[in-house]
């Protein structure tokens, strides 16, 4: 190599010592650049414009100014900042159009004449709200409204009327039914009762007035997006009702022809002529005017078959007489006195006294985003909230496109959920399946699954920073709220599963913190849908990245700079090539020095001995004019697990 001296030519005969600075003349090292995790969720409101901006998030004050305090990319960008140090991006999404958001409720009902307080949650943020001796059901709902209002970054908006607290989520959209309603009431004060419920709500319709509760059908104005079977809260009872089943179609009256029939005296085989069709082929029909419920079997024209009274009140069906179809049917539980106008709340109850928020409708898009603002940019981890099959799968459609040869950018997403087992599988092994992406579950989690994807996004970004192969086996999540009933920890046979689905785990310890189990990947079956685990942990997807980079790097800023030229290699016969000619044979010897390094670093990256087991291929491509190259790399394994059988000898 001619060394050489800008502007210190041969022609300058002057004697002394001349000498120059280079700065950055070292190579550039993988390691030396930080890696950047992007955060993507909706926004409510603030300066950014979503589909459009991506934002730098310094700080709570940045994102709650650009995107709005306590909506769900701020609330992610809080979790990622509990771990420090870490580059953060925020790329907002809007939030769907017609898209509602869910809530819960809280009703005060009793009365006491001793203070206490109340302490409640909300996603696993603790909060709590003190009672006067002379307070009223009212005026502490209003005391607690008070509560969640004081903390402005929190998921939740909250209003009262009487007695009753909605809660409301700031974002809308279904995934807002994720988030955590839970109460603890052993400091109330004597005689206030507490019920909570989600935010899905039906009206007691007509018909229902007066009737004392258990009754096995209720009719209701509207089904709304109540299941088909569940529960409903009456918050002006206090009291819980179950259903077996719905059946909603549109009232109808009782035709000419019916006129006379005793209700008392239906047989199996009588029927019911209606002026309407439009229902169920096998129902319930509830006669307000007789407070009666009538099943049947079957339907034809007009005409319900196979009519009997169930139970309820007697009389003889007149025309004109209104037939509820919107019902809630084989209800049970609660007492008291039904009353028209009483709204019912679904419930979706969580293990302990805690419900799900509900009626949480729509879902955003990230079309846009990855097509028109996020395309082509180097984004290392990406915490993605958006876990829909629609939207999971475009995301990693997106980084696999972003990785090919053409563009070169590699990225790794996480996912989270905060659902059944179902749930994830579905997520990690039917949607997803990838070596770039991950889903963490937590079990019946408070923290909701954005928000667990944000937290762990940061920390492998601020980890494989300085240790591509890293595990994190036990790994503590901060800031995400532990399983607070310990009957929501997944047992040994459910973790087993689970990483045998793509799925990594998230639990509790007996310390009370959540913790990753172990880090995977969610690709778990071939394309023939065979268990197939060759990129199980999320550092066999990493590792192979991460020497790509400095394969690319070490190409960029030493070997192409001093191997300006590039040819087949030298017949065996012929002279050896010049100084600055690159050959596949050089650049396989150099490729190899490379992976040798990455064996030989504490911890090693790559395992030792492999290299050299897995030798580089190069070649030269006559066609293209350059040097192809197949570079085998093997991830040095994790210690995971240890096998041991302990044995009692006994000597005789």
């Amino acid at each position: 190599m001619t060394i050489q001296i800008a502007g210190f030519s041969d022609s300058v005969k002057i004697p002394g010592f001349f000498a120059e600075t280079v700065y950055n003349a070292g190579a550039v090292t993988a390691g030396s650049i930080p890696l950047v995790l992007l955060v993507s969720g909706t926004m409510t409101e603030g300066t950014a414009t979503p589909n459009q901006d991506v934002v730098d998030v310094f700080s709570s004050g940045d994102i709650d100014a650009a995107c709005g305090a306590g909506s769900e990319i701020a609330r992610m960008c809080y979790a990622a900042l509990q771990t420090p140090g870490v580059t953060i991006k925020a790329a907002p999404t809007p939030e769907a159009e017609g898209s509602e958001a869910a809530s819960a409720i809280l009703a005060v009902g009793g009365s006491w004449t001793a203070g206490g307080t109340l302490n409640f949650r909300i996603d696993g943020v603790a909060l709590s709200a003190d009672a006067l001796s002379t307070d009223t059901p009212a005026t502490f709902a209003t005391t607690i409204v008070n509560a969640i209002l004081g903390n402005g970054q929190l998921s939740s908006t909250a209003t009262s009327s009487g007695g009753v607290v909605t809660i409301t989520r700031k974002s809308a959209g279904a995934r807002g039914n994720e988030g955590a309603l839970y109460v603890d009431t052993t400091l109330i004060p004597n005689g206030m009762t507490i019920g909570i419920a989600g935010g899905t709500s039906v009206t007691v319709g007509a018909g229902s007035g007066g009737q004392a509760l258990p009754q096995k059908t209720i009719s209701v104005a509207t089904l709304g997006g109540l299941p088909t079977s569940g529960s409903v809260y009456d918050a002006a009872l206090n009291t819980t009702i179950t259903y077996v089943g719905t059946q909603n179609a549109p009232a109808t009256a009782v035709a000419v022809g019916s006129n006379g029939v005793n209700v008392d005296t239906f047989t199996g085989t009588q029927s019911l002529d209606a002026t309407t069709t439009g229902y169920p082929a096998v129902g319930e029909l509830y006669i307000a005017a007789l407070g009666v419920t009538i099943a049947y079997t079957a339907t034809s024209g007009t005409a319900f078959l196979n009519c009997t009274t169930l139970y309820g009140g007697t009389g003889v069906l007149a025309s004109g007489q209104i037939i509820y179809g919107t019902l809630l049917t084989g209800c049970a539980g609660g007492s008291g006195t039904l009353t028209v106008g009483d709204t019912l709340n679904e419930v979706v109850a969580m293990t302990g006294p805690g419900v799900r928020f509900t009626g949480g409708v729509g879902s955003d898009s990230v079309a846009t985003l990855l097509a028109n603002v996020i395309q082509t940019l180097q984004y290392d981890r990406i915490a993605a909230a958006q876990t829909d099959a629609v939207n999971a799968e475009a995301w990693a459609t997106f980084v696999n496109a972003q990785a090919q040869p053409l563009i070169g950018i590699t990225e790794h997403l996480v996912f989270g959920t905060n659902g059944d087992f179902a749930t994830a599988v579905t997520i990690a092994q039917t949607d997803l399946n990838a070596e770039r992406a991950q889903l963490l579950w937590e079990n019946d989690g408070e923290t909701v699954g954005s928000c667990l994807a944000a937290t762990f996004g940061a920390i492998r970004t601020s980890v494989e920073q300085g240790d591509p192969d890293a595990a994190y086996d036990g790994y503590v999540l901060p800031g995400v709220a532990p399983q607070s009933q310990k009957s929501d920890w997944p047992n040994t046979n459910t973790l087993i599963a689970a990483l045998n689905s793509g799925v990594t785990p998230v639990t509790t310890n007996a310390a009370g913190q959540p913790y990753v189990v172990r880090s995977i990947t969610t690709h778990s079956m071939d394309e023939f849908g065979n268990p197939e685990y060759t990129t199980l942990d999320t550092s066999q997807a990493v590792v192979p990245d991460y020497v790509r980079l400095v394969l690319k790097l070490y190409f960029l800023t030493v070997f192409k700079p001093n191997n300006p030229r590039t040819g087949p290699d030298p017949a065996p016969t012929a002279r050896a090539a010049p100084a600055g000619f690159a050959t596949p044979m050089l650049w396989t010897q150099n490729a190899t020095q490379q992976l040798m390094q990455l064996e030989q670093t504490s911890p090693p990256i790559l395992l030792p001995g492999s290299t050299a087991a897995n030798p580089v291929v190069s070649e030269w491509d006559v066609a293209g004019q350059r040097i192809m190259s197949v570079v085998p790399v093997v991830p040095c394994p994790n210690d995971h697990q240890l096998g041991v059988s302990v044995q009692n000898v006994t000597t005789v």
